[in-house]
């Protein structure tokens, strides 16, 4: 009996152990499972916020430019208004690109030559004055950065930065001062009447060279270079390509996970139920053998009895 005992124990610790197997093994599967999905998710997340599945329209030909109107006075505008009332409306002026002043009209001159000559070009452009934007130019820049005529710019964000100044010579060895400024702005609901080169809301950095070689007794602007654009706020376009490849991989990614963890379920789930089973049928067979073996032993031990009153009759005749 207590070998029958030992040998139900091995049979329901290995029938545990397997079972806990399998329990495992789902918990690991549903596990892996959570973590691929959660990659791709947070993948896909990513690639959105980082503007993969959008091509960015940084073609001047594709920035979209307002109605001009010659007529509109931009100051009578209530929100650009507010702008200038704000920070953002004031023109910056700084010394050494860190540290910025905000700067009034009455203070341009206190600022340089060359600075005063910028200040002077925003508030020309600011107005829609041509006239006084192409007299910030000497004779030959102006034959290229001239400008015809031009609505009021609503402009902000306008930062004047002082890069620096030397002493240099002319073909005639006669000294002169050529500064180096650079000049930053937004254009608020761009009409393109002034420049094209920017979509509304974005900001453009041109450096300036300025000097007195020039033929004439004051500053002027000898060169102009647009060293690069930056794309505060660019239009986009979607990528439909890139979305259509990403959602056919996500979806297959999605569905070989799922058709994966759903089979190891499954077939995990399917192999417990057969143990069940077959431990149902062991048992049954093994209560049918006891059952066997006890009624062999009940007619033995009977058969025993009968032989023992026989052989006891037989004894006394």
């Amino acid at each position: 009996m207590q070998t029958k005992n030992k040998e139900e124990l091995k049979k329901e610790l290995a029938r545990r152990k397997a079972q806990n197997k399998r329990i495992i093994i789902r918990a690991f599967v549903v596990i892996i499972a959570l973590a691929v999905l959660g990659i791709t998710y947070a993948t896909c997340v990513n690639l959105i916020s980082g503007g993969f599945f959008e091509n960015v329209i940084n073609d001047p030909a594709n920035y979209h430019f307002f109605e001009p109107d010659y007529e509109y006075n931009i100051f009578e505008d209530p929100e650009y208004a507010d702008i200038l009332e704000s920070d953002s409306g004031k023109i910056h002026y700084s010394s050494d690109d860190r540290y910025f002043v905000s700067v009034d009209e009455e203070d341009f001159d206190r600022y340089g030559d060359a600075a005063g000559l910028m200040f002077d070009l925003v508030t020309a452009i600011r107005n829609g004055n041509s006239a006084g934007y192409n007299a910030c130019f000497s004779e030959q820049a102006l034959k290229n950065f001239g400008r015809d005529k031009f609505t009021m710019q609503q402009i902000y964000d306008v930062r004047i930065i002082f890069v620096e100044a030397t002493n240099v010579k002319d073909d005639d060895g006669v000294a002169y001062q050529l500064s180096r400024m650079s000049l930053e702005y937004k254009i608020r609901r761009n009409n393109g009447t002034f420049t094209k080169d920017i979509g509304s809301d974005m900001s453009a950095r041109q450096t300036f060279w300025i000097s007195e070689s020039n033929g004439s007794d004051k500053v002027l602007i000898d060169d102009v270079d647009t060293e690069y654009i930056i794309p505060d706020i660019l239009p986009t376009e979607p990528n439909v390509l890139r979305i259509v490849v990403a959602s056919i991989i996500v979806i297959a990614i999605s569905v070989a996970v799922i058709s994966v963890t759903f089979a190891t379920v499954r077939k995990t789930a399917t192999d417990e139920k057969k143990a069940e089973i077959k431990a149902r049928r062991d048992k049954k067979r093994e209560a049918k053998a006891e059952k066997k073996a006890a009624n062999q032993a009940e007619k033995a031990e009977k058969r025993a009895e009968e032989q023992n009153e026989f052989d006891e009759k037989i004894d006394s005749k």
